[in-house]
């Protein structure tokens, strides 16, 4: 099973370092590695729909309203790192601002990406994303090589596919919704 300290330990040593024990070890890799998990986490989620950090929330409207244009407006939850899809099946008319959703219904439903922390629950395809990506970013401060740096990005963009690809198999693709126009046709 992952830990955060197993990643951080083996991107210290894809840049040539010593494995990391402990996440408060005094080391170059150590501290690099803490610094930039959760950064590098977030961007890596936000990046696809992962099916294994997708929830599903009923909104409640704020008591406060829009200026204009709806007439009413949601938090986003904390959580959130990138907004998927709406129920949408009354034709509801709806604007993301900031942190904000405007809509024209007094409930919503919402799918998003959340800030998944349990490493236990990623693939194993998405930790090697995140393991390259974080050597990636600490290759030149540890090992001072550039080139060991764009080396590490390159896999990091591979892997990052290859996890892609791997969820989006596992997967069924969303059933297209039938057109009456299109059905009277033919």
């Amino acid at each position: 099973m992952a830990t955060k300290v197993g990643i951080c330990s083996n991107a210290a040593l894809l840049v040539g370092d010593i494995p990391i024990a402990d996440l408060t070890d005094d080391t170059l890799p150590a501290r690099l590695t803490l610094n930039l998990f959760d950064s590098v986490r977030d961007a890596l989620l936000r990046a696809h729909p992962w099916s294994f950090a997708i929830k599903r929330v009923k909104l409640s409207p704020l008591a406060t309203k829009p200026i204009f244009g709806y007439p009413f407006e949601f938090n986003t939850p904390s959580d959130m790192l990138r907004f998927v899809s709406l129920d949408n099946k009354h034709g509801l008319d709806f604007k993301l601002e900031g942190r904000k959703i405007l809509a024209n219904q007094p409930s919503i439903n919402i799918i998003y990406v959340y800030r998944n922390e349990d490493v236990s629950t990623w693939p194993p395809d998405f930790i090697e994303t995140v393991t390259y990506e974080l050597a990636a970013k600490i290759a030149y401060p540890i090992a001072n090589s550039d080139t060991l740096r764009q080396s590490l990005k390159q896999e990091a963009q591979y892997c990052l596919a290859v996890a892609k690809i791997n969820n989006a198999i596992e997967n069924p693709s969303p059933r297209l919704q039938t057109n009456p126009l299109l059905s009277a046709r033919y």
